[in-house]
């Protein structure tokens, strides 16, 4: 039987001094949980529990209402991470949604099902045939009355009316991938991707505006997003190693937050997942067993003494599909080294999460 995250537990190690109560909730926590989902939450992330159950297929914005295709589901929400208002089921092939001023968009392998964006049903079926046969269209976003679809790195504009396809517009360099994704429903169509959001492609913000540039903090697996206005987008996604899903409004130009200079960053890294094994590493130096890092961390601890100055404080990074109990190890091994100060910055972030109830 999995442990269950108590409420009771979590608000009396947040009244704990901050070390002491990190590692209080690391006991509290499901040892099996992924931790990494959390590693790049900031100030200018506001995170948010999904509804429903299963990988993310589409989201889209219609006038104040957030869509979203989850599962074998079509949900609609008041807001990111308000209430539920409606769920139906997903349409046969959905590739992916688009919010337009009046209606929500299903895109399929070659039709756009235009939808009802109170009710979520269709109103009526948009035939297209795009001129590349070889690969499947995967990503679709509405901007200024015409759907733009994605396939490879092609983009056409599609009539979302007659279902007319217009000259594609070709990125270069290399293919676009199933992870390339749209987002528009403010001033611009943006372009994302597994590693961060590319800018605009066209619109009103210039394609030069660094708001709307950032990286990830690790590589996406999957990845949907959806502008909300000209300060905020809606993106959810999975690190690639990751199982669970991350969501969250997203203003532009804030980078992830990183450890303090002055710590030992000790990052773990899941290397053969099925066997539960990780490894470690600390600056470039890697590490595959328990006694070499232990030996390590020791020897800092020893140097700084040496000199007459207190040990630093080791702060530990985790990567996709890292758990609870690897970290948990991980701690207790730094602290049996001889570290004074442990802390994991993901952590609290991870409790705050974990004590939600999502919406069923």
């Amino acid at each position: 039987m999995k442990e269950r995250v108590l409420p009771g537990l979590l608000l009396g190690a947040f009244l704990a001094p901050a070390a002491t109560s990190q590692r209080a909730l690391l006991d509290a926590l499901d040892a099996d949980a992924d931790v990494a989902v959390c590693r790049w939450f900031t100030a200018g992330f506001e995170e948010v529990a999904l509804p429903g159950e299963g990988e993310v297929r589409g989201v889209a914005r219609v006038g104040s209402r957030l869509w979203l295709a989850r599962g074998e589901e079509l949900v609609r929400w008041s807001a990111p991470g308000g209430k539920v208002e409606a769920r139906r089921p997903r349409p046969d092939g959905l590739r992916d949604l688009a919010g337009g001023e009046r209606f929500l968009y299903a895109l399929t392998e070659d039709e756009l099902l235009v939808l009802d964006p109170i009710a979520g049903v269709p109103v009526r079926t948009i035939a297209f045939s795009l001129p590349d046969e070889r690969h499947l269209p995967h990503a679709v976003s509405v901007h200024d009355g015409v759907a733009h679809v994605l396939c490879e790195r092609r983009l056409y504009p599609v009539d979302p009316r007659s279902g007319a396809v217009g000259r594609a517009r070709v990125f270069p360099g290399r293919r676009f991938g199933m992870l390339e994704q749209l987002a528009s429903g403010g001033a611009a169509l943006l372009r994302l991707n597994a590693m961060g959001v590319g800018g605009a492609i066209f619109g009103e913000a210039s394609p030069d505006d660094e708001r709307w540039r950032l990286r990830w903090p690790q590589r996406c697996e999957e990845l949907r997003a959806a502008v909300l206005d000209d300060e905020r987008m809606f993106v959810c996604g999975r690190f690639v190693g990751g199982r669970e899903w991350w969501a969250g409004v997203l203003r532009p130009g804030v980078a992830p937050e990183g450890p303090p200079p002055a710590a030992v960053t000790l990052r773990i890294v899941a290397r053969d997942r099925p066997n539960g094994d990780v490894r470690w590493a600390i600056g470039p130096s890697g590490f595959d067993d328990e006694g070499a890092l232990r030996r390590r961390l020791a020897a800092l601890v020893a140097n700084r003494k040496a000199r007459g100055r207190p040990p630093l404080p080791v702060v530990i990074d985790v990567r996709a599909g890292v758990r609870v109990g690897d970290v948990r190890a991980a701690w207790d091994l730094a602290v049996s080294a001889g570290a004074a100060e442990v802390r994991c910055p993901p952590l609290e972030a991870f409790a705050r999460r974990a004590g939600r109830r999502q919406p069923r």
